[in-house]
């Protein structure tokens, strides 16, 4: 960069005034020469701090000109979708998640330019250990959001059963089996202290897995469709397989051992008749033979302690709601059939003024044995379920190297117990616990 007309005027001015010294013998020629070089070297300094600052502000312009192009495209997104980008999307917070949490999918499958992407929206792909092609990656936090609320929607026993946070894979969790009593002691008199009684469930988490193949070839316009696909079949997989072993499990290997809510009832006394948390359905048969005396019992056996905080919810299968309860609702008429519409108007099926979840585990048609198609009460009084690991993801070319796949693999470490099935009564004798059912006699 050469100087400029006012730099060449000044270093002259300069000039003069030296020789103009030196004449006068006021300098020497070592300080003139010196003069000269501060003079010519300080211009220099300014010309070379404006070239620096010219540089930092062409710069900016590139990376202001590439923000621009970048805010053209994202424009252009929202225009597709109806300015929709902060809205949720196929569970996911906003599409752009849906899109990382696809891209993320697509990056430990192998797909470099999906990572490259994934990392310029501010999202790191961190690997479990040494970070090899075929590793563990840890999910980012930007998607447990999400995640946990998918996970909250689809899986009924995750989102009611009471949490309990797990720092191994074995331990325990506290139940009070013995609460305060009171006493009236009278002037002077000291109070009789209470002795509280705890007792312990035990909580062993199990690892459960989901396995999938993603096409290696995909890409990065594809992320947005991936990511809803992956994290909801993910999902589905696990909260599916909890509801099944928390409500069904009967303790084999079918249910990883678990023994569910209807088991650990039934348990308590096989002979139904005479077990407190189950009511056996008056007239023997078919569905269609339970009358509404049967719920009305099923409430009534209920402890008033489950019902506070109106959290007791009925659990069934969505075909036993709508080809029994429902139909108990509408024979009646009036008010309670009123209640049951508009509780589907609100998305939202309510019966007797509790709501109605539905279990897709639960039994679906009438079974050929004696069975409970029916729950009511409150399922954080009811069983844990303890979080051992947050979700993982897993990755191996190898596995499926023969078709050009990436084999992936979700898992999580959860425990299942179910505690508050019965209760014991003044005089000792079990009674209903914070959950009881409806045991459908087949005649």
């Amino acid at each position: 960069m050469s100087l400029t007309d006012d730099q060449n005027k000044t270093i002259e001015e300069k000039v003069k005034k030296m020789v103009d010294d030196m004449g006068k013998g006021l300098a020497t020629k070592s300080e003139f020469i010196d003069g000269m070089k501060k003079a010519i070297g300080f211009e220099h300094e300014k010309m070379e701090a404006t070239e620096t600052t010219l540089k930092e502000t062409q710069g900016q312009v590139v990376d202001l000109e590439k923000e621009l192009i970048l805010m053209r495209k994202q424009l252009k997104s929202l225009i597709a979708t109806g300015m929709s980008s902060s809205r949720s999307y196929k569970g996911f917070l906003s599409i752009e998640e849906a899109k990382n949490f696809g891209l993320f999918a697509m990056s430990i499958a192998g797909n470099k330019k999906a990572r490259t992407a994934l990392e310029k929206s501010g999202i790191e792909v961190k690997a479990m250990g040494d970070g090899n092609e075929s590793g563990n990656f840890l999910v980012p936090d930007d998607f447990y959001n999400s995640l946990i609320v998918m996970m909250d929607r689809c899986g009924v026993y995750r989102s009611d059963a009471r949490p309990w946070p797990m720092s191994r894979d074995n331990g325990s969790a506290p139940i009070l089996t013995k609460g305060g009593s009171v006493y009236c002691p009278g002037a002077g008199v000291a109070a009789t202290p209470s002795d509280l009684t705890f007792g312990m469930v035990q909580l062993n988490a199990l690892k459960l897995l989901v396995y999938m193949l993603i096409n290696n070839e995909l890409d990065e316009d594809a992320a947005i469709a991936i990511g809803p696909i992956v994290a909801q079949d993910m999902i589905r997989a696990f909260t599916r397989t909890e509801d099944k072993n928390g409500f069904m499990g009967d303790g084999t290997a079918s249910y990883f051992g678990t023994v569910g809510i209807i088991q650990s009832i039934y348990r308590v006394n096989t002979t139904v008749a005479d077990n407190k948390g189950l009511h056996v359905q008056g007239t023997p048969g078919a569905w269609s033979d339970i009358a509404m005396s049967d719920i009305l019992s099923l409430l009534g056996m209920l402890p008033d302690f489950a019902e506070e905080g109106n959290n007791a919810n009925f659990y069934c299968n969505k075909n036993f709601y709508y080809t029994v309860l429902l139909n108990l609702a509408l024979s009646l008429g009036g008010a309670n059939a009123t209640e049951a519409i508009v509780g589907l108007t609100g998305r939202e099926p309510v019966f007797m003024g509790h709501k109605v979840k539905f279990v897709s585990s639960m039994p679906k048609v009438k079974p050929a044995a004696d069975h409970c198609p029916l729950l009511l009460g409150d399922l954080s009084l009811t069983c844990y379920l303890g979080d051992r690991r947050e979700v993982t993801i897993e990755q191996s070319k190898e596995a499926a190297f023969a078709n050009d796949q990436t084999a992936v693999r979700g898992s999580e470490r959860i425990a299942q117990a179910v505690f508050g099935h019965k209760t014991v009564d003044e005089d000792g004798n079990n009674a209903a616990g914070a959950t009881v059912g409806l045991w459908a006699d087949i005649g």
